[in-house]
């Protein structure tokens, strides 16, 4: 994670993210609990002493093994202390999961998590090591599923619901812990609590490290070079911050009015590419033999012998070894240089993507670097390049490539981020996630992934949606609306429906028509209006808002349809119902969806709500 923090200088300082293997927790009873990623200079072999038990995705835990083992040798050197220090260490205890990345355990249930704790303190255990690669979402699983069943009763009652209990973990150790709604969904049910509301994830294609987490004073001017880029956190809206159009910046809601998503800046993990520990998650370009960003690789291909030699000629193997001889394993581009030497040395498939072409060298495009490493000087040909629409010179890590279209004839530009924006383009994922574990579909077939060497994101500019805003009020519209007109509820017994006249509501038309942001004040007005602290579930909620109801009034409605389709139901207790126990009545007999008129519904349940569907 980096920490964005502001000095009384105004200049911004940051720290990485969680490296090695911090203790995350200790338990009532003294045991230990600590976590790391592979990717973050961590992993249980590199603790010392070992940890009693190491856990992990199988993929992950198995690369401590070889750690472990000493292939140098002495001959008649018995007791020599040089030797004593290379002898071999044993593996602790070492559970090797079946645990997909951005997945949750394919087959660790409840009873395993149980008996998991059972064991550690019936073994005796009192250093437990949990990992993955990132030390982010599978991680994340694992301790909050050990913080729960490691915990006393007690100390359980602070936490609610998964999401306070992930909660409690991203403050201890990493605010990214935990990565997916399912991995969220996944904690509450092992640990048998309620899932609580969603937390915010980056839902990033690749396995992202790093995150922007708070901000100094807003940017005065947006530029090419300082805009952010933006990513809804619900649909797969991609965009530059946008100062120009549609004033979007970071933690504003969703550009598509029919989303109720918020934009999150996701700048770090597509566009930058200065950190050293996230190098596994950069890809490196074939042309430029230089790391290249998720926005501006444009041509892909398969990773070959043949391939390096029709981009570098005879002597690439040379010019591979110059590079890396000028470019220390500890940089970024040294460590990549490095993992593509060893993929070319020993191929993990026939089938490796990679970055051929960035946007400023493909010959594709207008105005491309045309610079070779056939000179024996040349360190690096990868420079910044002038917007092909606006002239303005712009990182290479921030240039796309969009089309210009002139008397019938297409021209392929380098865009900077300003005329991306002034031009209404947005970025579309072009990676789909394979059947396995570094595997992508990139054009409808499939391909292998090499960590520093492929890329685990494409981003290209297409043409920007539509806003989907249909109707916007004023503030004196809104306050148009009528709040005292008495309510008359309307039944329909064919349709099984309750409709509302009078009172303060709206025509279905007019509710779908209203911004996230209308609603909520929406919202506020009827939890103020009829003295209500807050909501219940989401259906009560969805009847309040539809119909300017109370929970008794609701009751009652419910009681007078039951009473009109001669239901055999006891109304009278029905209407007795206290006012807590409302949510566990509809959730035990009709649902409100069976009595409202399906076309009169919050967006959220209908054809936009993915997750339902």
């Amino acid at each position: 994670m980096v920490y964005y923090t502001q000095s009384h200088y105004g200049h911004s300082t940051y720290k990485e993210c969680h490296t090695g293997n911090p203790l995350v927790f200790t338990t009532h009873d003294g045991i230990e609990v600590y976590a790391g990623g592979s990717s973050r200079s961590g992993g249980w072999w590199k603790m010392n002493p070992l940890p009693d038990l190491a856990m992990g995705p199988d993929s992950e835990v198995k690369k401590g093994y070889n750690q472990l083992k000493v292939d140098t040798k002495g001959l008649n050197m018995e007791g020599w202390k040089c030797m004593k220090v290379l002898e071999e260490r044993t593996p602790p205890a070492v559970l090797e999961m079946d645990f997909p990345d951005y997945g949750v355990p394919r087959d660790c249930d409840v009873a395993f998590w149980m008996a998991l704790a059972l064991d550690i303190r019936e073994q005796g255990l009192k250093r437990v090591h949990a990992m993955c690669m990132g030390g982010h979402g599978r991680t994340g699983i694992q301790l909050a599923c050990l913080r729960w069943h490691l915990a006393s009763e007690e100390e359980r009652k602070a936490w609610p619901d998964a999401n306070a209990l992930i909660s409690e973990i991203r403050t201890h150790y990493c605010n990214k812990a935990v990565e997916a709604d399912k991995q969220q969904e996944y904690v509450g049910y092992m640990c048998g609590i309620p899932c609580g509301k969603m937390l915010g994830f980056h839902k990033y294609s690749g396995s992202t490290t790093t995150t922007k987490t708070t901000y100094g004073s807003k940017k005065a001017n947006l530029t090419a070079s300082n805009r952010d880029l933006l990513e809804c956190d619900s649909c797969d809206l991609i965009i530059w911050e946008d100062d120009k159009v549609y004033e979007l910046e970071h933690n504003d809601l969703c550009y598509d009015h029919s989303c109720t998503g918020h934009m999150t800046d996701i700048t770090e993990m597509a566009v930058k590419r200065s950190l050293n520990a996230d190098a596994d998650l950069y890809q490196i370009c074939i042309k430029t033999l230089d790391v290249c960003s998720n926005v501006s690789g444009f041509s892909f291909g398969i990773l070959n012998e043949d391939l390096m030699e029709k981009m570098h000629g005879k002597e690439w193997k040379k010019i591979l070894d110059r590079l890396m001889s000028q470019n220390g394993k500890t940089s970024v581009r040294g460590k990549m240089l490095r993992q593509l030497h060893d993929e070319l040395k020993n191929p993990t498939a026939d089938n490796v993507l990679v970055c051929l072409y960035d946007s400023s060298t493909d010959p594709r495009v207008d105005e491309h670097i045309q610079g070779s490493y056939d000179k024996k000087h040349t360190r690096n040909i990868r420079t910044w390049k002038k917007c092909g629409f606006c002239a303005s010179s712009t990182s290479p890590d921030r240039l796309s490539v969009a089309y210009q279209h002139n008397g019938g004839k297409q021209s392929a530009r380098m865009c900077c981020p300003d005329c991306m924006v002034a031009s209404g383009l947005e970025f579309t994922e072009q990676l789909e996630p394979g059947h396995f574990k570094n595997e992508v579909f990139f054009n409808k077939k499939m391909y292998k992934i090499v960590p520093g060497v492929s890329p685990q994101s494409i981003l290209t500019a297409k043409t920007l949606r539509p806003e989907n805003k249909t109707q916007t009020y004023s503030e004196a519209e809104w306050d148009d609306f009528d709040d005292d007109a008495d309510i008359v509820l309307n039944f329909d017994d064919q349709k099984g429906t309750i409709t509302q006249t009078g009172g303060k509501t709206l025509e279905s038309s007019d509710y779908d028509a209203l911004t996230p942001a209308e609603k909520a004040e929406w919202t506020a007005d009827l939890l103020d209006e009829y003295g209500l602290e807050a909501l219940p579930d989401d259906e009560i909620e969805r009847g309040l808002i539809e119909l300017g109801l109370t929970s008794a009034e609701l009751k009652q409605a419910q009681a007078e349809f039951l009473r009109k389709k001669n239901d055999v139901k006891d109304l009278d207790a029905l209407l007795e119902i206290d006012e807590d126990s409302i949510e566990g009545y509809f959730s035990d007999t009709d649902s409100v969806d069976s009595i409202y008129d399906d076309d009169n519904v919050d967006p959220k349940y209908g054809d936009n709500n993915k997750e339902e569907e």
